[in-house]
């Protein structure tokens, strides 16, 4: 199993503190996300995802999501390859790397540690049962969609991040 890309690690999740998420260096209030937030941000995902193409005209157009603005006082600066729906906490991140291996990364935060496996547990009723879970790792095959979450942040501050990828192309996607 390939395990995700190192983007909110290394790149997008420098680090977090409680109540908020750090994003390339800039510090975000984002709220919990329920499993329906969650799941929401991965439809959006499976919507605009094939094997060759992310759709970020439609992912910002006909699906609602706007680039992040991280705080009141920054609101003509936007954390750039950052999205957030109104109403829906949970982040959409597409960085260049993401572009490149076609892969969009959802991240959310939870507000205990605790709510990881229960999460799964809640989007296994709406997406079907994991095909695999290897440790904290869970991945559900959903015909030529593939999406892997893992836990990201710290106890103090826990997120989960998921990554969405297709096998199938633009032209055959329809």
């Amino acid at each position: 199993m390939t395990p995700l890309p190192l983007l909110a690690a290394a790149t997008l999740l420098l680090g977090a503190a409680q109540g908020s998420v750090v994003l390339h260096g800039t510090k975000l209030p984002i709220a919990p996300a329920t499993a329906e937030d969650m799941r929401g941000a991965l439809a959006a995902c499976e919507g605009i995802t094939s094997a060759d193409w992310l759709d970020m005209g439609k992912l910002r157009g006909e699906l609602g999501w706007k680039d992040l603005l991280p705080e009141p006082r920054n609101r003509a600066r936007p954390v750039t390859g950052v999205l957030q729906k109104p109403g829906n906490p949970t982040l959409i991140a597409i960085s260049g790397a993401e572009l490149k291996s076609k892969q969009c990364v959802v991240v959310a935060r939870i507000d205990d540690p605790n709510r990881y496996h229960p999460t799964a547990e809640a989007l296994s009723k709406a997406i079907g049962m994991p095909k695999s879970r290897e440790g904290n790792m869970y991945t559900w095959q959903n015909g030529p969609v593939t999406i892997r979450m893992v836990p990201a942040g710290s106890r103090e501050a826990p997120n989960i991040e998921f990554a969405v990828t297709s096998s199938v192309s633009r032209k055959d996607k329809g």
